[in-house]
Formats: structure tokens, sequence, C-alpha cells
């Protein structure tokens, strides 16, 4: 269940939805609207506008079996007729299962509010039901919600952390946030040459650390960046990260993100660990990830600057708090575990 914190903050994020109701149903229409207009479905009434009130006027409530054979499109990849199983089928998104995720958090405020923590003991019994995934003809898999709770590839053990099983990991929104702060780096005479990551559990909360190297562009005779830009940096890639981390930082269950800019010349200097212990120098890659600790010593050892301002840092905190009412709308999330605590991956790769 939630902790008081979480439920604290989603009562006041209910709270604000519900105030601002109608111009968040508005907005959230119109993103719609506008993602969709080339849709085949949409196409049939609005021909491609985006205007709200033609919305209303030409485009009809509908039950499932008026969308069935969309769905059942999709599930078959586009071929004709329709699956033997005829139990309703729902397609999700990444974007539908985050805003569900949210969904969840804030049921749990609610719930906590009202009846209290419900994991104490003899509070409530549960039964859970799982059935196995089944495969669409187009490749989809389609499982039950309770199968994917307990079934799914990110599975974790209660309270201890290990990862059983990850099928699949995702960089896009890492490399999103890498793109945000070099918007910033850019402009100043700067290139990222190379980074890392790890995750410092070695004080609580945890949080993750990046390792920068820095290459001034021709003509460029500043060696360091300004403090500032670094705390900019910072407060531009927690900001493109997901809701699950956002929600995590504003409850202070992660520590801030910290930048550390190492020497020039320092990922070249990991390399050749890493050449020492046996890796090909022709197929050798360099991790986005470190778990070694001996190759976080040497990146450490070459650590120039480091961005830990704690006025930048509150400042940046202020204004995460202050933009985290409605950006998760949009936010692109891993999926949050599925069994347990919250707890801090590894990296900033591994699925949450």
């Amino acid at each position: 269940m939630a902790t008081t914190n979480e439920v604290e903050d989603g009562l006041k994020i209910i709270e604000k939805l519900t105030t601002n109701a109608e111009q968040i149903q508005e907005q959230v229409l119109g993103q719609i609207l506008k993602r969709n207009a080339g849709t085949e479905y949409l196409g049939r009434y609005l021909n491609g506008k985006t205007d709200k009130e033609l919305f209303k006027r030409n485009v009809p409530i509908v039950t499932y079996e008026d969308i069935k054979p969309y769905i059942d499109r999709i599930a078959n990849g586009e071929a004709s007729g329709t699956s033997g199983d005829q139990k309703p089928k729902l397609p999700i998104t990444t974007e539908i299962h985050d805003l569900r995720t949210i969904y969840v958090t804030l049921l749990a405020s609610v719930v906590k509010k009202h009846f209290g923590d419900l994991d104490q003991s003899g509070k409530r019994l549960e039964f859970m039901f799982a059935k196995p995934e089944i495969e669409t003809p187009s490749g989809l898999k389609a499982r039950s919600v309770t199968t994917s709770l307990y079934k799914g590839p990110r599975l974790y053990r209660y309270k201890v952390g290990d990862v059983l099983k990850i099928k699949q990991a995702r960089k896009t929104y890492v490399l999103k946030a890498l793109t945000e702060a070099k918007t910033l780096l850019d402009p100043l005479g700067f290139i990222l040459r190379g980074y890392a990551n790890y995750a410092d559990t070695s004080l609580i909360p945890g949080h993750y650390v990046l390792f920068w190297e820095l290459k001034p562009k021709e003509g460029n005779e500043r060696q360091e960046l300004d403090p500032k830009i670094m705390a900019e940096c910072r407060y531009r890639m927690e900001e493109s990260l997901n809701y699950i981390y956002r929600s995590y930082r504003k409850q202070n269950a992660i520590a801030a993100l910290e930048i550390r800019v190492v020497k020039q010349g320092s990922f070249d200097a990991l390399t050749d660990y890493y050449v020492s212990l046996g890796a090909s120098m022709s197929q050798y890659k360099t991790p986005s990830c470190i778990k070694s600790k001996e190759a976080i010593d040497i990146l450490d050892s070459k650590t120039h600057t480091q961005e830990v301002d704690p006025t930048t840092m509150a400042e940046c905190c202020n204004r995460m708090e202050e933009s985290f009412g409605v950006i998760y709308l949009s936010s692109m999330c891993p999926r949050q575990n599925s069994v347990g605590s919250p707890r801090i991956p590894r990296s900033l790769y591994e699925p949450i």
C-alpha cells in the first residue's frame, strides 16, 4: 500500500485534477485528436480535422461491439475474419499502461485515507487467478490483467530486489534525457564524448550517478561548465525521465541525479581496463551501465567537476514539484515493479 507521503501527494493530485477538470479534459481531448487525426476511424467523421466541437457533434458514443472490428484487425495483423476467442480484447499502449499506473497510485491514496493500511494482518483477503499468455496472429501478446501482475517478464522477488528474468529493456527515455541535456551543451561549445551511469546506494536514499566526458569544440577556450548550466542539465534530464522516477524523487525515495564530469581520456582508460580483463578491442563497446566497482573507481578518480550545489539542487526540486501535476499525461515510462515495495533499479536502463 501507499506510504503516508504517497497518500498525501496522491490526494493533492486528485484535488488539483478535479479542481481543473474541465480545462484538463479539453487539453487531453485536443492532444488525442491531434495525435489521431490521420487514423481511419476518426477520418470517417472528421476528415483529418481536429476541431473539438466537430468531434462532439460527429463522433458517436460507441460500445465494444462497435469498435470490435478494429481491435480484431490489430490482433490479427490486418487479416480478415476474427479469432476463435470471443472474449473482449483491449489494446494496451505504453501510454495507457502509464495512465493505469497513475490511476492505481491515486486509488491507493483514497483507499488508505478511508480504510487505513490494508496490508495489516487480517484486514483483507485477496483471491488471485492467473492464466497463460496467448499470442495473437499478429504476434502481439494477450493476457488477463491478473496474469500480467505475476507473470510479466519484469517480475521481482518480494522485498529482495533480485531480478528473475528481464525479457527486454529500453533506453529510449534515457536517450531522450541526454538529448535534452545536449541542447544546453552544444551552444556552449561542448560535445558529450562519452557517458555511463551507476546506482549509488551507499547513502539512503540512493541516487543515480552519471559520468560525462566533455570535449570542447574547436575554438572553445572554456574547459569547464558553469555550475548553473550543470544544474540545468540535471534538471532537464530528470524532467525527461519517466513518471515513476519523478514520483519517487518527489517522495524522496530517490535522491537527486548527480552528474560527474571526468577528464578527457577517462573513457579511454576505462577501455584499457576492460581490455586488460580479456575484452576484444575490436568488439569492445563502452557500457552505458557500470556495475564493476573497479570501473567506477577509475572514473571517480578522474572526476574534476560534480553538480552538487545545494541551492541549485533545491531550486530544481521546487521546479519539479511545480510541474508535477499534469506533465505525467504525456509520460513514457517503463513498467513499475510488478510485486513488492518500490526499489532503486541498479541503473537507469534497468526496467522499473
